[in-house]
């Protein structure tokens, strides 16, 4: 299942984006209204052993994936 989540650029504009997580990587999927692997195109791959650490924060739903390459 992936999910529709907002990213902040360095302007600070929020543009969405569609990621997929599973046990293999994080996956930003090309579109915003995809809902399935077989109707989207995979625009960028993080594979799992290169994420060192991943930050919650504790205020609100934001996140951010680490990863040092």
């Amino acid at each position: 299942m992936s999910s529709p989540i907002f990213k902040f650029n360095d302007y600070k504009k929020k543009q969405e984006r569609n990621i997929l997580i599973t046990n293999m990587g994080v996956y930003n999927l090309k579109g915003t209204n995809s809902t399935s692997l077989t109707n989207s195109a995979i625009k960028r791959k993080i594979d799992v052993d290169k994420i060192k650490a991943v930050t919650v924060s504790k205020i609100g739903t934001e996140f951010i994936i680490h990863v040092p390459e």
